[in-house]
């Protein structure tokens, strides 16, 4: 049973095999590599509250969106027990559904196996932006969604991307309790009841847990340079999905 209160490194084997769904496209994890707080010098949360790291901390079951190299939007679950901070990056899947959305924000001649393989296509394929930050990850299956119903929902949140990374890249400001969906500064608008009427459809952020846990084997991480060695990259080995060096 997936219990997101756990450690990073607990939860990470049990994402393996899961489904994530975000903006009508349903990603099959196959990679994953947790991050601890204080006790892991490669997490943001290493020196503890503060800036993009606070959500780390918050309650666990929430997304955690960062920007790498200034263009790749990078997918984290945050887990661990209210207080203490970890999560688990989510670096490459399976599309199992939306192909077709998949492809059109990842383009027209990507293979399958790597429409979401790596952290920053994962993230392009479930049209993951820094406003995504602090929503609540909902567990279990829920309505489908059309297509139409997606694409709107993905112009709204395109629309607001430009303020949620200003809100994200000013390096001490918190990022502030209760609605944690909305960037800073955010007034409401025609998008938003869109945005609404997709959350309450069940096309927000969703994780279908695996129904059983299967073969999985560590590795250490990827493009770290510190805490480098410790065992907490995760794989479904032999899928051709898995990113990063061979495996």
């Amino acid at each position: 049973m997936l219990d997101l209160s756990l450690p990073a490194t607990e939860v990470a084997p049990m994402l393996l095999g899961a489904v994530i769904r975000h903006a009508g496209v349903g990603v099959r994890i196959t990679e994953v590599e947790a991050y601890l707080g204080p006790a892991d010098p490669a997490s943001h949360a290493f020196r503890g509250p503060g800036g993009r790291a606070d959500v780390m901390f918050g309650p666990p079951g929430r997304i955690y969106v960062y920007l790498s190299y200034g263009i790749h939007h990078c997918v984290n679950v945050v887990c661990s027990p209210d207080g203490v901070a970890s999560a688990v990056l989510l670096r490459a899947g399976e599309v199992v559904g939306g192909h077709d959305l998949a492809r059109a924000r990842r383009g027209a001649r990507i293979p399958d196996r790597k429409l979401a393989s790596g952290p920053g296509n994962l993230g392009q394929a479930l049209a993951a932006v820094l406003g995504d930050t602090g929503a609540m990850l909902a567990l279990g299956p829920g309505p489908a969604v059309s297509s139409g119903q997606a694409r709107a929902h993905q112009t709204e949140t395109r629309g607001r991307e430009d303020l949620s990374e200003h809100r994200c890249q000013v390096r001490h400001q918190r990022v502030r309790s209760g609605d944690l969906s909305q960037p800073i500064g955010h007034s409401p608008g025609p998008g938003d009841a869109v945005a609404h009427q997709i959350a309450a459809a069940g096309s927000d952020w969703r994780l279908e847990p695996a129904g059983a846990t299967g073969r999985w084997r560590t590795t250490t991480r990827i493009g770290i340079s510190k805490n480098a060695d410790a065992l907490w990259r995760f794989i479904i080995p032999g899928d051709p999905t898995v990113s990063g060096r061979p495996h």
